[in-house]
């Protein structure tokens, strides 16, 4: 295209000019002249020159479109495959702390670092974005006494990718608070909008990581945000990683302070080194 669009572009004035549609160009043009008005002034104040070169733009655009369009499709296949390798290096590297993909520069590191960017644009602007789910927990009796939130997100290009490498490609770049707390906020404005509509004492679990749990005021944020929901406090359960809490004086703090309030918290598949936003 490089070489075809100028040729034809260039066939269309030298016709334009021979066939006297277009005046002879008889000034210099600087660089610096804006699009259209550099046509205006070769063409010695002629509109006809200004209006070429608004149908050489066009049909340049319209050439080149079926091109770009190609390349695109081309590095979305590429990315295809060297996804399956994020996702291997994921699997290797999920409890290793001391590997982020934030540090690779290569072509992992470049569609880790794309993904992250979808995270956070699905997450704060809504494109291509992600939604919870809610698996219901059913009694012996056969009634719906809870549910558990879980996260899914349909790419547009790769699919639906596994929480698992959400999360982890959320930590490695730091969106996993943002990340969170919109998953609490969806979960939250879910309990409160079935109370509203009389469906009430479903309790619902949640899935928080050491990352959201060790965040600045996350207890003060989640009580404000239950009461702004009107969430009965006792309705929530958060499901924490095994590790998360193990050794962590903190952490244990801030979890006597969401057990005095009211809210539950899990060791979730403890020792199975599984994570539940699955």
């Amino acid at each position: 295209p490089f070489i075809l669009i100028p040729v034809v572009l260039l066939t269309i004035s030298f016709l334009a000019v021979v066939m006297n549609l277009v005046p002879n160009p008889i000034n210099d043009m600087k660089w610096t002249y804006p699009i259209v008005f550099g046509g205006y002034v070769a063409s010695d104040g002629s509109y006809t020159g200004a209006f070429l070169q608004i149908v050489n733009i066009l049909i340049g655009t319209i050439m080149y479109f079926p091109f770009v369009q190609k390349i695109d499709n081309s590095i979305d296949e590429q990315n295809k495959n060297v996804i399956i390798d994020l996702f291997d290096e994921i699997d290797k590297s999920y409890y290793d702390k001391t590997k982020s993909l934030k540090d690779r520069n290569d072509k992992i590191g470049f569609l880790a670092k794309s993904l992250a960017s979808d995270i956070k644009n699905a997450v704060e602007e809504y494109e291509n974005p992600m939604h919870i789910e809610f698996q219901p927990q059913i009694n012996r009796h056969n009634r719906v006494v809870g549910c558990e939130a879980l996260l899914r997100w349909n790419h547009r290009i790769y699919g639906v990718i596994n929480p698992k490498y959400v999360l982890k490609i959320a930590k490695d770049f730091d969106y996993i608070v943002i990340l969170e707390k919109w998953i609490m906020n969806e979960c939250l404005e879910q309990l409160s909008s079935w109370q509203q509509k009389g469906i009430e004492n479903i309790a619902m679990s949640i899935n928080i990581t050491k990352e959201f749990i060790e965040s600045d005021q996350f207890f003060k944020y989640l009580r404000e945000q239950a009461k702004a929901f009107e969430i009965n406090p006792r309705l929530l359960q958060l499901e924490l990683e095994d590790e998360s809490i193990l050794n962590d004086e903190e952490i244990i703090k801030t979890i006597f302070k969401l057990n005095t309030f009211g809210i539950k918290v899990t060791l979730d598949n403890f020792g199975l080194n599984n994570n539940s936003h699955i």
